[in-house]
């Protein structure tokens, strides 16, 4: 901190866009520390020789191996470990649209219409008689108002009903698995992107 003397005029007589020579130290000038103009402060640090700036990835990844450390932790019993390994393998040879799909499915899980869609299902799967029309008369005309949701519905259907061949004989998928591989086989589809044309489907 500057104090009073005759070097302190001279030391604040410099303009403000032009530094100060640097002054020796000594009982009456500034030392080199002061009378220096620094470099720009930074939030960048040393070790010794080396910057905080290049430990940082390292830093991450240290801590990124003490987080997975502690999840296989919490998986240390060998059934747990068994099904973690054949995670893993399959993680391994999934395509780029597999683990597309793999995240278009996890993600909405971990957000709040989950729990929405739990309930939905919960209080429609148990309904009884739902195949007569009373049922869903309602909701039929719902749908009759709202093109897009119908198309939805009935696109899903029709990959259903070409999945199961229900035309000929007993189905070779149950109906709960074609429903399920059919939409996440939609879900790899919008994950491509909208195609450029679409077929025209006239049957």
């Amino acid at each position: 901190m500057p104090v009073i003397g005759a070097f302190h005029a001279k030391y604040w007589r410099a303009r403000a866009n032009t530094p100060p020579p640097v002054l020796p130290g000594g009982p009456v000038m500034y030392h080199e520390w002061q009378s220096t103009i620094q470099r720009t402060v930074t939030l960048t640090m040393a070790i010794g020789w080396v910057s905080l700036d290049a430990l940082g990835p390292i830093w991450q990844q240290l801590r990124w191996y003490w987080r997975l450390a502690r999840r296989l932790w919490h998986w240390r019993a060998p059934a747990n470990q068994e099904q973690l390994e054949t995670w893993i393998a399959r993680l391994e040879v999934f395509t780029t649209a597999e683990r597309a799909v793999l995240e278009r499915v996890v993600t909405p899980m971990e957000g709040p219409w989950w729990a929405e869609a739990q309930a939905a299902v919960a209080l429609c799967a148990p309904t009884p008689k739902f195949h007569q029309p009373e049922q869903w008369v309602d909701y039929g005309r719902a749908l009759k108002r709202n093109p897009g949701q119908a198309q939805n519905v009935f696109r899903h259907l029709k990959a259903v009903h070409a999945l199961r061949d229900l035309a000929d004989g007993p189905a070779p998928i149950s109906n709960p698995d074609a429903h399920l591989i059919v939409e996440l086989a939609y879900q790899a589809f919008a994950a491509q992107g909208r195609p450029e044309r679409r077929l025209v489907m006239t049957h």
